[in-house]
């Protein structure tokens, strides 16, 4: 559809967003991820067994943090997820995150 009476479309930038604050996270380091497939399903394996629920997860070239909510049964995953790599649980974080739709 074009505009009428000589209009011009004018794109315009959405924009959605949510923070949270208080929640941990568990980074796990190891240079094995760097160029490796299949690293992070053993990582979702461990969380699935011990039924930790995953909210968030950024990735890096050698590293996956997860933001966890319900911390009730994360210590047996934690400990499963030590053979992995190196692991930091970090409490007390914050985490924003934006996200512009795509153009349709």
């Amino acid at each position: 559809m074009m505009p009428r009476g000589g209009a011009t479309w004018r794109r315009r930038t959405r924009l959605a967003g949510s923070s949270e604050q208080g929640i941990l996270a568990v980074s796990i380091a190891s240079t094995r991820m760097l160029l490796a497939h299949g690293f992070l399903a053993p990582v979702f394996e461990a969380f699935g067994r011990h039924q930790v629920v995953v909210d968030f997860v950024p990735t890096r070239e050698v590293s996956i943090s997860v933001i966890v909510d319900d911390t009730t049964r994360l210590s047996e995953g934690v400990a499963e997820l030590e053979s992995i790599g190196h692991i930091e649980v970090r409490p007390g974080l914050a985490v924003a995150a934006a996200d512009r739709p795509t153009a349709r």
